[in-house]
């Protein structure tokens, strides 16, 4: 058993983590990354960012890059959206730590994506990123060599 004497009564209910949100744009920032080894032998970054601001506030999405990955092509949109995110935060392009990124307001573009699997609910999907106008004029990202119609957005 667990002591939750210390949490004031009159909490204001919020957003739990996993709960849909509505398609649209919202302003948002990452509160949390980390890198995990993918079973194929891979390397995937995991974002999680938390709605800001309006009906949603404190509501999260969760956004994953196979930053490493066997695939050139999945690699290379991976890291295409990273630089992206990066740009859209104020950075110049993408930054050595992944904690750079958090706490840099961005507005994220979210759909839902339908499960295939009854078993599973549908889930908020980020489709895009923006600058929010509050970071500095952004510098085009050097990312190597990537075609717009590898970019899923």
């Amino acid at each position: 058993m667990s002591d939750l004497s210390m949490i004031p009564k009159d909490t204001e209910p919020k957003n739990f983590v996993g709960e849909l949100i509505p398609a649209g744009k919202y302003k948002a920032q990452v509160v949390n990354s980390e890198t995990k080894a993918t079973s194929s032998g891979g390397l995937m970054l995991k974002l999680d960012f938390e709605i800001l601001e309006g009906e949603h506030a404190g509501a999260h999405v969760f956004e994953n890059m196979n930053i490493v990955n066997a695939s050139a092509k999945a690699q290379r949109i991976a890291r295409g959206v990273l630089a992206k995110l990066s740009v859209s935060c104020g950075l110049p392009g993408i930054p050595d730590e992944s904690s750079d990124l958090h706490e840099r307001p961005v507005v994220i573009d979210v759909g839902i994506e339908t499960s295939k699997d009854p078993q599973y609910p549908d889930k908020n999907k980020v489709r895009g990123y923006y600058s929010t106008g509050d970071a500095p004029r952004p510098v085009k990202a050097v990312v190597g060599n990537i075609n717009d119609s590898d970019i899923p957005f």
